[in-house]
């Protein structure tokens, strides 16, 4: 199976691309080189087939993404990415809004589609680690929690109206 993890540098990131990587063949998409590393020395311990570590980070968009997925048949996403897990409301900054918005919800989001419109013809799955903040109003956290669940919303049209797709949201 080809699995992609958008974030295999973070540690939800990497914990998940190690669970997948028993005979698997993994990308990992990271921002931290050093993290990436890490994350695909684990994952070949773990048995992975191959592991293609790719650093970029996603606020420069979904670019380096769809060049890094060209030509590979990808059978599961897995999206573990984030910007704003860390920050309260007061801490964002707003000349950086677009680069979260991009990193939170857009790159990921235009991954998916691409791979969905690529004329696939096998199943996709796609496991979004979004949070409980995007079901709950928490103080300081609106950003955060409202991009997660523009992100759950996305990928549930996606997968509503697109044949094959399954779709697991898991809210931590």
């Amino acid at each position: 199976m080809n699995v992609v993890v958008i974030g295999a540098s973070s540690a939800i990131g990497s914990a998940l691309a190690a669970a997948f990587a028993a005979g698997n063949d993994l990308l990992l998409i990271g921002r931290n080189t050093g993290s990436l590393e890490r994350a695909a020395t684990a994952c070949a311990r773990r048995g992975a087939k191959t592991v293609r570590p790719v650093s970029t980070d996603l606020r420069l968009g979904g670019g380096e993404l769809l060049k890094a997925l060209h030509g590979l048949r990808v059978d599961l996403i897995i999206n573990a990415a984030s910007a704003t897990s860390r920050l309260r409301d007061e801490q964002i900054d707003l000349s950086q809004l677009e680069d979260y918005v991009m990193v939170d919800l857009l790159a990921p989001v235009q991954l998916v589609r691409a791979v969905i419109e690529s004329g696939r013809e096998r199943p996709l799955g796609v496991i979004f680690v979004s949070s409980v903040l995007s079901m709950v109003n928490s103080p300081g956290r609106a950003v955060y929690g409202s991009l997660k669940k523009i992100q759950e919303n996305c990928l549930r049209s996606l997968a509503a109206t697109s044949p094959g797709v399954k779709l697991l949201i898991v809210e931590v």
